[in-house]
């Protein structure tokens, strides 16, 4: 286990930024619970979660016949993120791609936030709530209005939507995780920002980082169960820490 301060940055994680030229930012929902949007694990867990059945509501099978649940839970959701704005930590990392010759977000998150705050290079492993996909085409659409709404459409193919999202009952695709994975393996440093590391197989990246050599470093409210694989652990809110360390 590598050192866990509070708040500081050391040194040596300043010195590594400014050496490396490929830097892989993994995100979890830790760095998107300051704007208000409900977290599924950690200390700042909603009760949204708390349900026994949300499992069962945010499933696959609950498409074919659009469950009213299940719509009333992503429109819930879905109008929480309308209205939240991009927090300093991911309007810090926007600015900052453009130091290093490669810089690529890997997301566990189903907001748009780091695309609100302009950064590119941004590998949504679990989709995007505020996107519609065609079970026919794979044809992905904003939804404008609500899933209520947009679900009475068809896709200009004829085809029904579901939500762009990876569902409890479902497993990510091959290419995506092979395009994380690839980033993983050839990135000089990562900084993993607000994830518990509990969700799989986002929570492998980590330690498949640093079994390349990577330097690593965690930003957390609390050391979590992944928090071995890093050189660093900072404990703190990303808000306060991101913005200090670029």
């Amino acid at each position: 286990m590598g050192k866990i301060v509070e708040n500081i940055i050391s040194d040596e994680v300043i010195t590594k930024l400014n050496q490396v030229n490929s830097l892989v930012v993994f995100t979890g929902a830790g760095i998107s619970s300051s704007a208000g949007i409900p977290t599924l694990t950690g200390p700042r867990c909603s009760p949204i979660w708390e349900y026994n059945f949300i499992n069962d509501l945010l499933s696959a099978e609950k498409i074919p016949g659009k469950h009213i649940l299940h719509l009333r839970l992503l429109d819930n959701l879905l109008e929480k993120i309308k209205i939240t704005f991009p927090t300093l930590a991911h309007l810090s990392l926007a600015k900052i791609a453009n130091k290093f010759t490669n810089f690529h977000i890997i997301s566990q998150n189903f907001d748009d936030l780091h695309q609100r705050a302009n950064s590119n290079n941004c590998l949504m492993l679990h989709g995007e709530i505020i996107k519609a996909r065609c079970l026919n085409c794979n044809l992905l659409e904003i939804i404008e209005t609500n899933y209520k709404t947009h679900w009475q459409t068809k896709c200009r193919c004829g085809g029904d939507w579901r939500p762009d999202l990876l569902l409890f009952d479902e497993a990510m695709s091959e290419k995506l995780w092979q395009q994380a994975e690839n980033l993983a393996q050839s990135c000089e440093m990562l900084i993993a920002i607000g994830s518990s590391g509990q969700v799989l197989p986002g929570g492998l990246l980590p330690a498949i980082a640093r079994r390349r050599g990577a330097f690593l470093v965690e930003i957390n409210l609390t050391p979590t169960e992944i928090t071995p694989h890093f050189h660093f652990t900072i404990l703190g809110s990303s808000d306060e820490v991101v913005p200090k360390m670029f």
